[in-house]
């Protein structure tokens, strides 16, 4: 369990919070929120603990939020908003396919040093997306935006004659981000040391024979 984790929950406050702290216990409450839904199983995450972790009382919570789904999706909304920021800049960078996917890779640096990562909120997400499409069309509309992040530069890629003509652009950049932004958020929880985000980094390029 992280540090983070550790720490004593703000004492709740009662009532509705002033109107010029809204936003900001918003963001108060996902962040307490993605710290329950990421130690304990979705089934066991309660508004009511969740509350305690952000310093508020149980009704106090609903000001904001309608419900545990609700403030779920929201949760990882706003992880997969800000990780699809920083990662669609970095490919907004001019050059071959292979230049663009390694500045990609390149922007994880600063994504796991920026955006916390929460592992099993991600997972039980994408069970939850499968199970339910019709509540979670936000977050697969969010996927899909960060998926196309990787199928463009997988039809660069085709266009520049790095894959075979006969690839298929979306499984592509599909397995791409599988391969790196997936697959670098997973062995960064084994290795979390200072200067490891580096050397995967490089392992990840090198795998994929692209100049670091």
């Amino acid at each position: 369990m992280s540090a983070q984790l550790k720490k004593d929950p703000i004492k709740p406050k009662r009532g509705r919070p002033a109107g010029g702290d809204a936003k900001k216990t918003r963001a108060r409450i996902i962040s307490a929120a993605a710290q329950c839904f990421n130690s304990r199983e979705y089934s066991d995450t309660s508004m009511e603990q969740i509350a305690k972790v952000a310093g508020l009382t149980g009704p106090a919570i609903y000001v904001h939020f309608k419900s545990k789904e609700d403030l779920f999706i929201q949760t990882a909304l706003t992880f997969m908003q800000r990780a699809y920021q920083i990662l669609s800049q970095a490919a907004d960078h001019a050059g071959s396919w292979d230049q663009r996917l390694s500045q990609v890779i390149n922007a994880q640096r600063s994504l796991q040093a920026e955006v916390k990562t929460f592992p099993l909120i991600y997972s039980v997400v994408q069970a939850r997306m499968v199970r339910f499409p019709e509540r979670y069309g936000s977050v697969i509309e969010m996927r899909k935006k960060y998926s196309q992040i990787f199928t463009a530069i997988a039809q660069q890629a085709i266009d520049e004659g790095g894959l075979p003509n006969a690839t298929d652009a979306q499984i592509a950049g599909e397995l791409l981000m599988a391969m790196t932004s997936n697959a670098i958020g997973t062995v960064r929880l084994y290795h979390s040391e200072e200067g490891d985000i580096d050397r995967i980094v490089h392992a990840a390029k090198a795998l994929l024979s692209i100049e670091t």
